[in-house]
């Protein structure tokens, strides 16, 4: 009787021993890292991403390792692909309405106002020309 008393109370102890390792050991009651104090800014950039202005229209255009784009804030960009950095950005109209278009050395990309924009793709985005187009009125 004892003996069978004495292998109760050493199955309870293992039992509340691994209950209290498991709980101990749970992310829930683990002391939490001390906040950041206020009005400090983090930045949240991830290795080998371009962070850029912006929505990008429709679809990407690849030339070698180069990758080109424009947004709808109006801004095209070259990205270097291998280094996945920015070689140049070009602001040059208020709103884009396309993805660009390839040329041998330049970008064309038309805006919201009917205005064909087209840039050097080669040198750093520098706006060649622009021209605008309007419907005949009759």
């Amino acid at each position: 009787m004892l003996l069978s008393h004495l292998m109760a109370l050493v199955k309870k102890f293992i039992l509340l021993t691994l209950v209290v390792f498991l709980v101990s050991s749970c992310s829930i009651f683990r002391r939490k890292a001390p906040s950041y104090p206020a009005g400090i800014f983090f930045p949240v950039a991830k290795s080998g991403e371009v962070i850029f202005q912006g929505r990008v229209n429709d679809h990407i255009e690849r030339e070698g390792d180069r990758l080109y784009f424009s947004t709808r804030s109006g801004v095209v960009y070259c990205v270097d692909g291998v280094k996945r950095e920015i070689v140049w950005e070009s602001q040059v109209s208020d709103e884009f309405m396309s993805p660009p278009s390839l040329g041998a050395q330049n970008i064309y990309v038309y805006d919201r106002s009917s205005t064909l924009h087209c840039l050097n793709k080669e040198g750093i985005g520098e706006l060649e020309w622009r021209s605008g187009w309007s419907p005949k009125g009759g």
